[in-house]
């Protein structure tokens, strides 16, 4: 990875009370974090900050203890922020591999000629049927047939003042998948094994905590409004939410 988001407000607020050296030692350490796309091993961080003599060794010390995580996985030291961000990149990176997949695979497909129909230019080998030209109908997800309908089931449960998901059309599949793949591997990356039915009841338990959430909160400019599936997986609430979630299921260990 060779570029990441450095929040200014957010840095400047946590780390107010670093002195220049420490500034020095966490920017080092975000920088391998992300150049390398992984936790720090622990036996590198001296290394990595050139610290040396003992008053340097303290204050990188100091910075660890501060923003990383050395529980998580033996050996290794986490960032929260960089974890998510490291996560957000993978799934980006898998999407675009499959756009470009199914680009390769559209340009393999021969051009029909004059007078021919574009599902006749395709070959059908013996065990291929052909290709039909009928509408596609948007998806609905039965009961019971995917990790979709493990997490609209889990939110219709533990949140009934919510708007009730009864449908899932493409563009709330989507948010479904990009939230799923992201769970996946944030869980990855902190050494959890992901589990759909137990991360998502702990996910939509934490969401249940919080009034505006859960649905109890109404909006004063649009009284008609209620909370609803689509606004719990945004991209931004999704990951505070889902590091309680975790937190929640490592104390249930």
């Amino acid at each position: 990875m060779n570029y990441y988001e450095r929040h200014l407000g957010d840095y400047a607020r946590d780390t107010k009370w670093l002195t220049t050296y420490q500034h020095g030692v966490y920017t080092l350490l975000l920088d391998w974090y992300y150049t390398n796309e992984r936790a720090i091993p622990v036996d590198l961080i001296y290394r990595i900050v050139a610290a040396r003599s003992g008053p340097e060794k303290r204050a990188t010390d100091e910075v660890i203890a501060s923003f990383f995580d050395v529980t998580k996985q033996a050996g290794f030291a986490h960032n929260k922020r960089a974890d998510l961000d490291l996560a957000k990149y993978e799934c980006k990176r898998e999407a675009n591999s499959l756009k470009a997949k199914k680009r390769w695979d559209a340009a393999a497909v021969p051009p029909a000629m004059p007078g021919q129909c574009p599902e006749d230019a395709i070959p059908v080998t013996s065990n291929q049927t052909p290709v039909t030209s009928r509408k596609a109908k948007t998806p609905v997800v039965p009961k019971g047939d995917s990790e979709a309908e493990v997490v609209r089931s889990t939110y219709n449960r533990l949140l009934p003042k919510c708007q009730q998901a009864t449908v899932l059309n493409d563009k709330r599949l989507k948010r479904i998948k990009t939230a799923t793949r992201l769970a996946r591997h944030v869980c990855e990356g902190q050494g959890w094994e992901y589990e759909p039915a137990e991360f998502w009841e702990a996910y939509f338990a934490e969401c249940s905590r919080d009034p505006w959430m859960r649905g109890e909160v109404p909006n004063p400019k649009n009284p008609a409004w209620v909370q609803n599936i689509d606004v719990l997986l945004a991209e931004d609430r999704f990951a505070w939410v889902m590091d309680k979630a975790i937190a929640s299921m490592r104390a249930g260990e």
